[in-house]
This record gives structure tokens, C-alpha cells and sequence, in this order.
């Protein structure tokens, strides 16, 4: 029982003192001591995206793709912080600069996505999507699965968070080497949005032919193409509510 006690006392101490260092760390931060030789200690008190970028300026060597993701794994139902990873502008940059073969963003990416294969969450997705890059179709068709299957499972979370987060990737997500199903229609909206017109118009066909993007197909269509191939695919996919629409589009 002593001996549990003095565990107990020990942790409370160690407790405070992490609390004195973290309050003088700052205060030094603040009044621009020091900052270059207390650089480490400075950032392992302070993980958030500022800090991360910071470190890609000035110090790669305390960046570590284990703790990047562990810094999230804090809740105990989830695994995960129910907070959403607010490292974008971090991620973006290290996508850019640090790329190369073997560099720091393919160490980041591949730890994130063997944890996802591990352990499945849609949180994953977005720092999975920014990273990805060129393999990011490959990636979507990893965690590819029916998401319509009921009850949900974190697989089908991860594999739907996937497709909305598509657009973040760069370069931009190939239609032609996927496809649309798989990619999503997130991902379908957002390419079809950024093209040029040209490539716009050679979208038309499919977008008119599938239903879950068929609302897109009518915009572009309406501002690419003729009345005729809207009125052609609303009477094939909703009749009633369809001809209501075209109506109330092109009949002033």
C-alpha cells in the first residue's frame, strides 16, 4: 500500500514538474529566448500544425510519422481524438517539398495507412488523401468496399471519407484510370468542376447516364450542351419529377 502511495506521489511530482517546464518553456518562447537551442523541448510541448510546419523550416530530424499519428489515437472509445486532424497546411507542404522517393511524405503516408489498414477510421482519410498523391486511385481501390451494407463498419466510413476527400490530392484525381463508382461523386464533382470547358464536354454522356451525378450532368450540360440531351436523360431517370424540372428550366 505504501509502495502504491509512493508511486502515486512519485507520478503527481513528475506531473508537476512537466507543468513548472511547460510554463517556463513558454515564457522563453515568448520573449524570443532561446528558441533555436530549446527548439526540440519547444516542440514536443507544443504538436499542432503551426509547429509542424515550423519543424519542416528549421528541424525535419523531430518530425516522426508513429507519433504524428499517435498524437491523434487519445480516445479511448474510438481510438482517435474526436477533433478532426487539423494538419492540412502541414501535410500540403510536406506533399510538395519533402516528396521524393523515400522521403518524409512517403514515411507519414505509409505509416497512416498501415494503422488504417489495422485499425480502420474515416478520420484517417483526409491526411491519407492530401498524401497520397499519384497513388491515390490505387489507394481508393485498397479500401474499396460497398458502403450501402448495413450495420456501417469503419471500413465503409474510411472507404466513403476516402471519395469526399479525393479532391485534395495532387495532382488531381484521373477519372480515366477509375472508375466514377469508386471514386465517388464527391470526387466526380470536384474534377468535373476544375476541368476546362473541353474536357467538361467530353464529361456530359456520363454525367447525364449516371443518377448520383445526374443534378451535376444538368448544370454542365445546361451551360455545354443542348436542351435536348437533358430532356432525353430526365425521362429516362425520374419521368415525373424530371419533366416538373425541365419545365420549370426551359420553360420561360
Amino acid at each position: 500500500m505504501a509502495a502504491a502511495d509512493e508511486e502515486t506521489g512519485d507520478e503527481k511530482l513528475e506531473c508537476f514538474y512537466q507543468k513548472v517546464m511547460k510554463h517556463i518553456l513558454q515564457r522563453l518562447f515568448v520573449a524570443r529566448a532561446g528558441r533555436k537551442e530549446l527548439f526540440k523541448l519547444n516542440f514536443l510541448q507544443k504538436q499542432n500544425n503551426a509547429s509542424y510546419i515550423n519543424a519542416l523550416r528549421h528541424d525535419i530530424t523531430v518530425l516522426n510519422a508513429k507519433k504524428f499519428h499517435d498524437l491523434h489515437a487519445v480516445d479511448k472509445k474510438t481510438n482517435y481524438h474526436k477533433s478532426r486532424f487539423h494538419f492540412d497546411q502541414f501535410l500540403q507542404k510536406l506533399i510538395i517539398y519533402f516528396s521524393e522517393h523515400g522521403g518524409l511524405a512517403k514515411e507519414f503516408y505509409v505509416v497512416l495507412k498501415l494503422e488504417a489498414e489495422r485499425k480502420p477510421h474515416k478520420l484517417l482519410a483526409r491526411p491519407l488523401a492530401i498524401l497520397a498523391g499519384k497513388g491515390l486511385t490505387t489507394l481508393l481501390k485498397t479500401f474499396d468496399c460497398d458502403t450501402k451494407r448495413r450495420p456501417k463498419t469503419a471500413l465503409q466510413s474510411l472507404s466513403a471519407a476516402l471519395r469526399a476527400n479525393a479532391h485534395l490530392s495532387r495532382p488531381p484525381l484521373d477519372l480515366n484510370v477509375i472508375t466514377w463508382e469508386v471514386a465517388g461523386v464527391k470526387a466526380v464533382a470536384n474534377v468535373v468542376s476544375i476541368s476546362p470547358k473541353k474536357k467538361r464536354e467530353e464529361m456530359i454522356t456520363k454525367l447525364i447516364t449516371w443518377k448520383r451525378v445526374l443534378r451535376l450532368g444538368l448544370a454542365v450540360t445546361v451551360e455545354e450542351c443542348t436542351k435536348y440531351a437533358i430532356f432525353k436523360s430526365l425521362v429516362a431517370l425520374r419521368p415525373g419529377t424530371a419533366l416538373k424540372v425541365f419545365l420549370k428550366i426551359f420553360g420561360k
